[in-house]
């Protein structure tokens, strides 16, 4: 029988949704928790323990796994062997001998085989990020000399695909590649090796392509196959992984989980930088003057805003959350008062004695992940603007909303000081409330207008002629190859003639109808 349902545990960040789910599970039964990170995971055990020492809990992830082992291998030996001993003591009524808890990561889950999970409840401990977008520059010789024996390429459309009977040889390379960080094998051969997701090769100027892995996680076959479902997290039916459920056609029931919640004691301050609701990386690159600077520096508005987000809070204990491309300001400028949070702050609850948060983050995909955003979409069969906005949703105001409640606003009701926060606009100031359902002081004194930049028209000369140096050359190899194939000249001569690859003197052939 297939499971169509999923139990929702929708509540407020540090109501008790994993307590409640700890102290609400039966003993005698067979339970897959998963949680996004693995020191949440390791949170989750020590709750057990804590809390059920009458339970049977294990857990896997690399911390646990040995030398000669896998994460997905152990994980799946340890279900088949509990799945006996459930069976065993079903036939033979022998109840309360058979019952555990495993608590694995939801990547791990994710690739675990369905059929083995009939037996199961599987509980996801926060809301799963499925978005399974990458991409990444290649010259087209590297590409060649990585996939020319496993991975062919329509020359027409750049769809990549595995060479007849590759498949297991993939799975190999994808292993090897990522234990050792090569990260054009890896985004290639576990983009192949993923029914949802499609890899591309798309030409670029220079001689290269940029790979793209565009797809999602589909936990559909995991759900489907499972004894019962359940999902904990914030303001789950804003989320695309809701979204993606419902175009799967799931229907949704309140989990046994659910904590009850009152809601939070102490109302936070927000106070905004700039007016409006529009924010992005090119504005804090943005000058004074309207023009537009290459990095991030002491000339920029994002400079001078991150220094007001900072400095507002004279010196208190601080969580700030920045892009990696922003921490030169820090090389500059010394806060010892200043600790700079992972965007995903979920599980970071060492900080309780915190009371101040910084955010200058947009939110805003880049050009190429915004594309690969809305095929992914489509892949997905989920509506484009529903999906837009609950990526949007996740990437901003639930990553600012989650930071804040790393502070004693998650002691609740034993909160003793109020949580100030920075953000970047005055327009995020009403989803945040929204989505920690509490009104919130605002506090206007660092609010300015949004920069205005001038728009680009022209490249600078040198960087004109530089590029203009490089088409030239790529044209005059072009045409010397072509004038050599038609000479009677082989492919493999031609492109050993003029320096290029193979694959990439066939494609101009192929081009131009030779």
């Amino acid at each position: 029988m297939s499971n169509t349902t999923i139990n929702l545990a929708s509540a407020l960040m540090g109501s008790g949704k994993t307590r409640s789910m700890v102290k609400g599970i039966d003993d005698e039964a067979l339970y897959l928790v998963a949680a996004p990170k693995r020191d949440l995971c390791r949170d989750i055990f020590s709750a057990f323990k804590s809390l059920r020492p009458d339970v049977e809990v294990e857990i896997i992830n690399a911390d646990s796994v040995s030398p000669d082992g896998t994460v997905l291998s152990e994980a799946v030996e340890t279900i088949e062997t509990a799945n006996e001993e459930y069976e065993f003591s079903e036939s033979f009524s022998t109840k309360g001998s058979a019952g555990r808890v495993l608590i694995l990561t939801q990547t791990t889950l994710a690739n675990l085989p369905p059929h083995l999970l009939e037996n199961w409840t599987v509980i996801l401990d926060e809301v799963p990020d499925i978005q399974s977008n990458l991409y990444k520059n290649i010259y087209s010789d590297q590409f060649d000399r990585m996939f020319d024996e496993t991975v062919k390429m329509d020359t027409k459309t750049g769809e990549l695909s595995l060479e007849d009977g590759m498949e297991f040889k993939a799975a190999e390379r994808l292993h090897k590649a990522r234990s050792a960080e090569l990260h054009h094998e890896a985004l290639v051969y576990d983009g192949l090796l993923h029914p949802t997701s499609e890899v591309t090769a798309e030409p670029r100027t220079g001689d290269k392509y940029i790979l793209k892995s565009t797809g999602y996680v589909d936990y559909a076959p995991i759900f489907k196959a499972a004894k019962e479902v359940h999902v904990m997290g914030n303001a789950i039916r804003k989320t695309l992984f809701y979204l993606y459920l419902e175009a799967q056609g799931f229907s949704f029931d309140v989990s046994e989980f659910t904590p009850e919640f009152r809601g939070y004691k102490v109302p936070p301050k927000m106070v905004p930088l700039i007016s409006g609701d529009r924010f992005s990386k090119r504005m804090m690159l943005t000058r004074p003057d309207g023009t537009e600077s290459d990095a991030f520096d002491s000339s920029t508005v994002g400079w001078k805003l991150l220094k007001d987000g900072l400095d507002y809070h004279a010196g208190e204990p601080l969580l700030v959350h920045i892009y990696d491309w922003m921490k030169p300001f820090f090389n500059e400028h010394t806060y010892p008062n200043v600790v700079v949070i992972k965007l995903d702050s979920r599980g970071l609850n060492r900080y309780r004695d915190y009371h101040r948060t910084t955010h200058l983050i947009h939110g805003n995909a880049a050009p190429v992940n915004s594309q690969m955003n809305q095929r992914m979409l489509e892949m997905m069969g989920v509506d484009r603007k529903a999906g837009l906005k609950a990526i949007r949703h996740e990437r901003l105001i639930e990553t600012i909303s989650q930071a804040m409640l790393r502070t004693g606003m998650r002691d609740v009701q034993g909160q003793t000081h109020q949580t100030v926060t920075v953000v970047p606009t005055m327009g995020l100031i009403d989803d945040i409330r929204e989505n920690l359902e509490i009104d919130v002081e605002v506090d206007t004194s660092l609010l300015r207008e949004p920069p205005k930049s001038i728009e680009k028209t022209s490249h600078s000369p040198a960087k004109e002629a530089r590029r203009e140096s490089k088409r030239s050359a790529k044209q005059e190899k072009k045409e010397k190859a072509l004038e050599l194939l038609s000479r009677g000249w082989t492919v493999t001569a031609a492109a050993q003639e003029i320096g290029k690859s193979r694959k990439t003197v066939q494609r101009w052939a192929t081009a131009c109808g030779r």
